[in-house]
């Protein structure tokens, strides 16, 4: 949260957290042996990007790249930003609101390109996005829904302590990422001020 605390309060620039991307692989031969080509290809659209291995879910393979992500304040920052995918903040009365972004643009553009280099599709309901916070200073109160918090689903919306010092991983749920693909912006969270 302390990166969350200096964009939303400081409206500090050029904070960056870390982001993994699941990109669904036709196989773990094809992961092992592409990575580094996924990884080439994909840097074209973000940052830092490093393989992180490839993960089995039932019988689908996943290529994990991790990527540094921008914290933005507000909807201009993020429209200034050439990112691919982020995290918006923006400051209502009582809480900041945390949205996951994509810009949706660029994502076309990474989309067609896969589709004609790698003979797949990656449409945006198929990627899996995952964002890691860390929380280095005080005990939160986070409200969230529809999102899956460190693998556990939360359907309905729930206030949940975050302790100090806590590794926090949130995924959208299948209807967030359904939104952040029409849409290009998910609700994720909430903090109090």
């Amino acid at each position: 949260m302390t990166q969350l605390h200096q964009v939303a309060f400081n409206e500090a620039a050029d904070i960056t957290t870390a982001t993994t991307i699941e990109i669904q692989i036709p196989s773990k031969i094809e992961c092992d042996e592409y990575s580094i080509k996924y990884i080439e290809f994909i840097e074209e659209f973000v940052s830092d990007a490093a393989h992180r291995g490839c993960l089995k879910k039932g019988s689908e393979i996943y290529l994990l790249i991790e990527v540094q992500t921008p914290i933005v304040f507000g909807p201009e920052a993020w429209e200034e930003t050439d990112a691919l995918f982020g995290v918006m903040l923006v400051n209502t009365d009582e809480h900041v609101n945390v949205f996951m972004m994509s810009n949706l643009d660029r994502y076309e553009v990474l989309e067609k390109k896969m589709q004609s280099e790698f003979d797949q599709a990656s449409d945006l309901s198929n990627l899996h996005i995952w964002v890691f916070l860390n929380n280095f200073r005080r005990h939160e109160i986070l409200s969230v829904r529809g999102i899956f918090l460190n693998n556990e689903p939360i359907d309905n919306y729930e206030e949940i302590k975050y302790r100090r010092r806590q590794r926090l991983g949130i995924e959208l749920s299948n209807v967030g990422v359904a939104y952040l693909e029409s849409k290009g912006h998910a609700f994720a969270f909430a903090f109090k001020k």
